[in-house]
Formats: structure tokens, C-alpha cells, sequence
């Protein structure tokens, strides 16, 4: 039987052997990751989530790792990765130092170790949520900019996502409005990485967010992208700083034209 959510299952109870060491059942493996977690506070795992592994909900699953919610000694409700036993990876090591360069964008670490990742759990909504949330043309060019902001924050310290043509997946917006760029398993230094253009291409090229709530014709949208495309080939962080100025400027024409 599924545990109803909020369960909060001792680290050490063997109906976790599902799950710590993920897809291995390997009583050696869950009984050494089990203490190690425990010797680095995590108390138990939260049962939540939209999907399973056992009998256990999960916030996510993927190819190289699984993220759960916790409750931690020291730092109370966060969130926990775990490396598959299965993953191509050797460590999670890489990981953790780009979230740390990619905070306040990236989940905050908080304990980093070869198999797992204790973290901020970003309580919020993800990108396609937050775009069926629009109900005008100003929400759909705030929700546009804070997005594209956000990403060229990675930008400027030299993070390339690599993941973000499936925004849906990996941006958030927490209850107070902040976007939150999660999972950096693929992620990698990079001289002039553009995280905004791969944003922007999903939010106004496949998701047509500004054609669909503020009406724009094709000339406003080539306009923007003649834009994005200096960014991409701009070789200074101020310059990429004076076009995202002057792209934010254009999508604010948008709000003021619809509320005269």
C-alpha cells in the first residue's frame, strides 16, 4: 500500500530498501547509505509526491538519481538526492559545486556527499503549472521576464544548464513568486553559455506565451528574437546585461498598450 503523503518514514526502517539505493535492493548498499544519511541529519523521508518507488511517494525520478523530501535535524523540511546505484555517474560531487556558483537560482546545498545531495525543497509550481495560472497579458510578461532574468543570472557565472529546452521540467516558481532552476546533473562550466535563449525559445516559440495572452503579431516577435540573437553572439556580460534591458523594456510596451 502507497503511504499517504506526509508519512515521514524512519531512515533506518527497512521498507526504504526499495529506495535508497535505487534500483538496487542490496542490503549492504541501503544499510551503508542509511547511516551515512543519518550521520549527516536526515531523520526521515517525507512520503511525497507525484510518483512512486515502492511503496514510498517521490518527488522525482530520472536516469542518474532520485529526489525525495526529508526532514532534517538541522534544517527541517528540505529535500534529498539520491544517486541510482545504476547511474553512469561516479559521484554527485560536480553537481553539487555548480548549484552552489548557480544560488540564488539553483535549490540552496546544504550537505553534499558522493551519493546524495541535502537541499532546499522548492515549494512551488513548475513552469507549465505557472503558464496555465495566466489570465493576462501582464502576468504573461512578468512570469516572461522573471524566467529569462533568472537565466541570465546562470549565464553571467558560467553555468550551462544543458537541459532547459524541456523547461517544464526544470524551471519552478516558489509560492512567493521566485523562479528556481532545478537539477543540474547535465549541467557544465561553459566561457559564454545563453540559458536564455534556450528559455526563451520554449516560452515564446514553442509555448507562443505572448501570442497566446498579449495578441503580439509575427514583427514583434522577430523584433525580440533579432534581440536574443546579439545576446547569444555578445561576448561581454554587460552587453548580454544592456539586451536583456532593452528585451524587458520591449515586453513591458506589452503591458502598458494592454492597460491604457
Amino acid at each position: 500500500m502507497i503511504k499517504e503523503s506526509g508519512v515521514c518514514i524512519p531512515i533506518d526502517k527497512s521498507e526504504l530498501i526499495n529506495l535508497i539505493c535505487y534500483p538496487s535492493t542490496d542490503r549492504k548498499c541501503f544499510e551503508d547509505r542509511s547511516r551515512k544519511l543519518a550521520e549527516h541529519g536526515v531523520k526521515c523521508i517525507v512520503s511525497e509526491g507525484r510518483r512512486n518507488i515502492g511503496n514510498v511517494k517521490v518527488l522525482g525520478k530520472g536516469h542518474s538519481a532520485v529526489v525525495v523530501k526529508i526532514m532534517h535535524r538541522r534544517y527541517g523540511e528540505v529535500a534529498l538526492k539520491l544517486r541510482r546505484s545504476d547511474s553512469k555517474r561516479g559521484d554527485l560531487a560536480l553537481e553539487c559545486k555548480l548549484m552552489i556558483s548557480a544560488v540564488p537560482i539553483a535549490p540552496v546545498p546544504l550537505v553534499c556527499s558522493d551519493d546524495f545531495i541535502v537541499m532546499e525543497f522548492v515549494d512551488g509550481t513548475h513552469l507549465e503549472e505557472s503558464i496555465r495560472g495566466i489570465i493576462s497579458c501582464r502576468d504573461a510578461v512578468l512570469l516572461v521576464a522573471k524566467v529569462l532574468a533568472a537565466a541570465f543570472w546562470l549565464d553571467t557565472v558560467g553555468i550551462e544548464h544543458k537541459e532547459l529546452s524541456i523547461a517544464d521540467k526544470h524551471v519552478m516558481l516558489t509560492k512567493d513568486g521566485r523562479v528556481k532552476i532545478i537539477d543540474y546533473e547535465s549541467a557544465s562550466h561553459h566561457s559564454r553559455p545563453c540559458n536564455l535563449c534556450s528559455l526563451f525559445s520554449w516560452l515564446i516559440v514553442r509555448r507562443r506565451v505572448l501570442r497566446r495572452f498579449c495578441r503580439v503579431g509575427d514583427d514583434f516577435i522577430q523584433e525580440l528574437i533579432r534581440l536574443v540573437r546579439e545576446y547569444k553572439l555578445s561576448t561581454t556580460i554587460e552587453e548580454r546585461r544592456e539586451l536583456l534591458v532593452a528585451l524587458v523594456k520591449k515586453l513591458c510596451k506589452l503591458i502598458v498598450h494592454h492597460n491604457p
